[in-house]
């Protein structure tokens, strides 16, 4: 061999092949699957931003490169032919992981037990199937708690240390006292209803959740097939609400059941002739039995001024109610009022008097939950109602000879309920 070749294969083999990345320094891939709810009762999008958080927190430490969580989950909505599911199972966490060329695959689980909750995770070594490391931290099951555990899970995992708190306080501590928020204990029977701060999932039922202390929050506990319950809380110090909640059946037999004590209806008439009048109608003790209602004495009356319709009445009226929503919180009524009564035009001393017949058509809308409470404010109804004021006997007669035997009343009623009957 030629001595010049031997000396250019001798300098090639000296020299680096080109710019290779040591294997050394090239971070391991990481795939960070959605956290796992075990039992906390966390909101899919809860779920979905403590999965994010937990991937940036990672990354951070720069110790692993990450799969892109869009990339992930797009490659996991295209496995399940178009139905986005959750991977939580380890196989699938595997499989998934080596389709995306990653070597770590991360799994987390947010597990409650009693009042607290553990942020668990689980470091899996792609190529030998097993686990490599993990870490646990246990705090509030509160927003602000589980992104403190994860910071110090994070903190384990990386071997940096746990980050201070840059303005994000955990429950229980105030400004003044060392107690930034206020811990309030809910509790419902049934239990495992949502609670809703501000219309923020916080989890279900038995659940202590951090409050600020000092400013009004709006309180929501809901349950599917249950009544809603709505609260408005101010709280200084730690606090324990407990909720019954009624379900669909219980509240249709106690709706179809209530009885009003009485109800006030303002109202204003015309006449045939467009005379007009203005009075009030005062309604006592209704009785339901689910489609029938008995109100065992209605009457009043109105002035209209000179030239104006004076009418009155005085008798019972039996109704039936309809109902409608699921809640039944549409209430159609149907009645007939019979009693005596008359009109006359001021200061005409001919009038309309006798056996008086009224039917009547009212609209009442009630929101489920609203008769829960005992309190006064929570029994008020309203309704609109429709009547027509008829004197049969005298109708034929003073309609044809232009006087009055009917008027038309329209009206605003209110009134207040009591206990189911």
């Amino acid at each position: 061999m030629p001595r010049a070749l031997v000396a250019v294969l001798i300098l090639g083999a000296s020299l680096p092949a080109g710019p290779a990345i040591s294997q050394e320094n090239r971070l391991p891939i990481v795939a960070i699957f959605d956290v796992e709810d075990k039992g906390a009762g966390l909101s899919g999008d809860v779920l979905e931003r403590l999965s994010d958080y937990l991937a940036s927190k990672l990354a951070a430490t720069g110790a692993w490169a990450m799969v892109p969580q869009d990339q992930l989950r797009s490659k996991l909505l295209t496995q399940k032919k178009g139905s986005y599911k959750k991977c939580y199972d380890q196989a699938c966490q595997i499989e998934l992981g080596r389709e995306l060329a990653a070597e770590r695959a991360l799994a987390t689980k947010i597990i409650k037990l009693g009042e607290r909750c553990t942020v668990s995770c689980t470091l899996y070594d792609l190529r030998k199937a097993a686990s490599s490391s993990g870490a646990t931290a246990s705090g509030a099951c509160d927003e602000d708690g589980l992104v403190a555990s994860i910071d110090r899970v994070v903190a384990d995992l990386s071997g940096s240390p746990v980050p201070k708190a840059q303005g994000r306080a955990t429950a229980g501590d105030h400004p003044e006292s060392g107690r930034f928020k206020v811990k309030l204990e809910v509790i419902s029977k049934p239990a495992g209803a949502w609670i809703l701060l501000d219309h923020r999932r916080m989890g279900r039922t038995p659940q202590s959740v951090g409050v600020r202390p000092g400013s009004r929050h709006l309180l929501e506990i809901t349950k599917e097939g249950y009544q809603a319950r709505k609260k408005t809380i101010k709280l200084e110090d730690d606090s324990r609400l407990e909720f019954e909640l009624m379900d669909l059946a219980s509240w249709h037999r106690a709706l179809s059941m209530e009885t009003e004590l009485f109800g006030l209806r303002l109202v204003g008439g015309i006449s045939p002739q467009k005379l007009g009048t203005g009075g009030a109608i005062l309604s006592v003790l209704s009785l339901k039995w689910r489609y029938f209602k008995l109100t065992c004495l209605e009457g009043g009356g109105g002035f209209g001024g000179s030239g104006g319709l004076i009418f009155g009445m005085i008798g019972a009226r039996p109704s039936f109610p309809l109902y409608f929503g699921e809640w039944l919180e549409h209430q159609l009524e149907i009645g007939m009022g019979m009693g005596y009564g008359g009109m006359t035009i001021y200061p005409d001393p001919e009038d309309a008097s006798g056996f008086a017949l009224w039917p009547t058509i009212g609209y009442l809308y009630k929101p489920a939950g609203s008769s829960s409470s005992l309190g006064v404010m929570q029994r008020l109804f309203y309704r609109l109602t429709f009547q027509v004021l008829i004197v049969p006997d005298k109708f034929n007669q003073q309609v044809l000879d232009g006087g009055d035997a009917v008027i038309f009343l329209f009206g605003l009623e209110m009134g207040l309920t009591s206990l189911p009957y």
